[in-house]
């Protein structure tokens, strides 16, 4: 399957690649099928979340586990949206936000992504967590 998309064109996904969100994500209800790539690079924390069906939304996404070693999701918080049988099964991402070419990056660990990844079927939940905010900044340069 060909997908279109603005940061790499069209792009060849398999179907079993697609992420289903039944619920959507906060803003975005309506699109409930993702796709998550790449550039393959290492060193490159950063990924997109992209539409199948569109070319937006799309959003720069980040395994928080990677970058923050004692950030911790609750299964219990996806239990009700998505269908847990092995919590192994889990995979999580954070919706980054860059501005003005990198001028501020900052990562949503308030509200992570939830991926069942062997059924492929996510969700967005809101932690009530108070040591995790909306925006942590990556990077914040003044001027």
């Amino acid at each position: 399957m060909i997908i279109k998309t603005k940061d790499f064109g069209n792009v060849e996904i398999c179907e079993e690649d697609i992420v289903k969100f039944p619920h959507g994500l906060y803003g975005f209800e309506d699109s409930k099928e993702f796709v998550v790539l790449s550039d393959n690079k290492e060193d490159n924390p950063f990924m997109w979340l992209q539409s199948v069906r569109n070319i937006e939304p799309r959003f720069v996404v980040i395994d928080p586990m990677k970058i923050f070693k004692n950030y911790y999701v609750p299964p219990e918080a996806a239990r009700p949206l998505i269908p847990i049988d092995d919590e192994r099964d889990l995979r999580f991402l954070a919706i980054t936000t860059v501005i003005s070419g990198a001028k501020e990056v900052y990562v949503n660990l308030k509200c992570p992504i939830v991926i069942n990844a062997r059924k492929n079927i996510a969700a967005q939940v809101i932690l009530d967590i108070d040591d995790y905010p909306f925006r942590y900044y990556l990077v914040k340069r003044e001027g």
